[in-house]
């Protein structure tokens, strides 16, 4: 499983080995040299996995779990620490933690907790995705409002286009959706725009064969009044209407 995550500590040279193993895994894997950094990198891209370091100045370990919990419950944290006494321990995992791992520790060791910490994760977001779709099936929720932004599926397929979307979202470029007419690529879209830091703003959706070829930069760009012939009035084009927000070209291949 392809995961994202984020190690913070701020001792260098553990977190660039700790970095090191869990890319060998094929993760994608961010690094923060302090908690501050850390928790404003969670607020951006929210991982799959945290590994943060307990002692660290200003925001710990401790402080990283609380804000992680707190604000992303589905999100797994595991503590590096060097002062693994049984309170610390059992402090860390009633407030949510998944697993601590006590310096030093060995890659194998990293490896299995790491591994183990994702398997959660994935279950927990599986779990989710039956509970709405089972809402859905039953009538206590609205099918546009169950599974995943409107999608319903637990398949391999399924899941890896759920992780897929997920991962789009969290990044500030293009997005190619295609396939085959009636597959879904609208709801993609909405997912992906929902998921976005853009959510807040609107989802213009453009069928692009509906419009006529003479009629496209009016429809695209806009125009003043009195632009041309006809044009009575000022119209704003869906690039300016999608301003802030998200533009969806519908375009049959």
């Amino acid at each position: 499983m392809n995961a994202r995550i984020l190690v913070i500590d701020d001792n260098d040279t553990l977190r660039e080995g700790v970095v090191a193993v869990c890319e060998r895994l094929g993760h994608d894997v961010r690094q923060a040299n302090s908690g501050d950094a850390g928790v404003k990198m969670v607020a951006d891209a929210v991982p799959d996995l945290v590994l943060t370091d307990l002692k660290m100045d200003g925001l710990d370990g401790l402080g990283v779990l609380d804000y992680v919990k707190t604000n992303h419950p589905e999100v797994a944290v595991m503590i590096i620490t060097a002062y693994a006494t049984v309170e610390t321990a059992v402090k860390a995992i009633k407030m949510g933690a998944f697993d601590y791992i006590e310096k030093p520790f060995s890659t194998d060791a990293l490896r299995i907790k790491a591994e183990r910490a994702l398997e959660w994760r994935a279950l927990q977001q599986k779990n989710e995705r039956l509970s709405a779709a089972n809402e859905v099936l039953s009538g206590q929720r609205e099918p546009e409002q169950g599974g995943f932004h409107g999608m319903v599926g637990s398949s391999p397929a399924m899941e890896r286009i759920f992780k897929m979307i997920e991962r789009v979202a969290a990044t500030d470029t293009n997005v190619h959706i295609y396939g085959e007419s009636g597959t879904g690529k609208e709801l993609v879209a909405s997912a992906v725009h929902k998921m976005s830091a853009r959510k807040d703003g609107p989802l213009i959706k453009v069928n692009c064969g509906a419009i006529p070829e003479n009629l496209m930069e009016s429809e695209f760009f806009g125009h003043e009044k009195g632009a041309f012939t006809g044009a009575e009035k000022q119209k704003l084009g869906r690039f300016e209407l999608a301003d802030g927000g998200t533009l969806f070209f519908d375009v049959l291949a």
